[in-house]
C-alpha cells in the first residue's frame, strides 16, 4: 500500500482493529478509497486532471473493466440492496 492510500486508510483500519466496532463495510470502503487512489494515478500518468473526474464537471475517470467490477462489488458491500451505480454510467 502506497503512502497516501496508508494516510486515507489507516484512520479506518484502526477504528476497527481498536474499538468496539466490528464492521465489515470499513474494510470494503478502505478497499473502495484504495481503488479511487489507483484510478487518480492511472489517470494522471496518461496527463488527465483526475481532480476534475466527477459528474459536476462532466469529465469521466477512466476505469479499466475489471475496475468497475471491482467497484460495483465494495459499493453494493456497503449498500448492500440500494441501487448505487448501473453498469453503463461505469463505462
Amino acid at each position: 500500500m502506497s503512502a497516501g492510500s496508508e494516510y486515507l486508510v489507516r484512520p479506518v483500519k484502526e477504528l476497527h482493529e481498536t474499538s468496539c466496532v466490528r464492521n465489515h463495510s470499513f474494510i470494503e470502503f478502505a478497499g473502495l478509497m484504495n481503488e479511487y487512489i489507483t484510478a487518480c494515478r492511472a489517470a494522471n500518468t496518461k496527463g488527465i486532471d483526475f481532480t476534475q473526474c466527477n459528474v459536476h464537471n462532466g469529465q469521466i475517470l477512466p476505469l479499466h473493466p475489471v475496475m468497475s467490477d471491482y467497484i460495483n462489488e465494495k459499493l453494493e458491500c456497503i449498500f448492500f440492496g440500494a441501487k448505487v451505480l448501473e453498469a453503463g454510467e461505469a463505462a
